[in-house]
């Protein structure tokens, strides 16, 4: 899995709407501490598996001070397959959908 584009909203510290664009070949998330490095990873993670690594069942956890809702969209590609997930949370509901090559829909859940 290759990582291209991340969009996070209401995560953690990235109460804004941010866009991160992942350049290929390697690369390296640096920063000062409390910068966020962490969280950047934390939403790979929820992207990909739904799931908090703080607190596996509880991924309200993730939802940043002072916002009402958590918005996670990761593109990625897997052997040359373009995919995208997002994932959004509030209180009490949880939006998932994750589209594959050619932009199709593979799978949607709200709850």
């Amino acid at each position: 899995m290759r990582p291209v584009k991340l969009i996070i909203q209401g995560l953690r510290s990235y109460r804004q709407r941010q866009e991160i664009a992942f350049p290929e070949g390697l690369f390296a998330i640096t920063g000062q501490t409390g910068a966020g490095k962490s969280s950047i990873l934390e939403a790979i993670v929820f992207a990909l598996y739904g799931s908090s690594t703080f607190e596996g069942n509880n991924n309200r956890i993730l939802i940043g001070d002072r916002c009402d809702e958590m918005l996670v969209s990761l593109e990625f590609l897997i052997q040359k397959q373009h995919y995208k997930v997002t994932r959004s949370l509030t209180a009490k509901t949880a939006f998932h959908e994750l589209t594959g090559p050619d932009g199709q829909l593979v799978a949607t859940k709200a709850q």
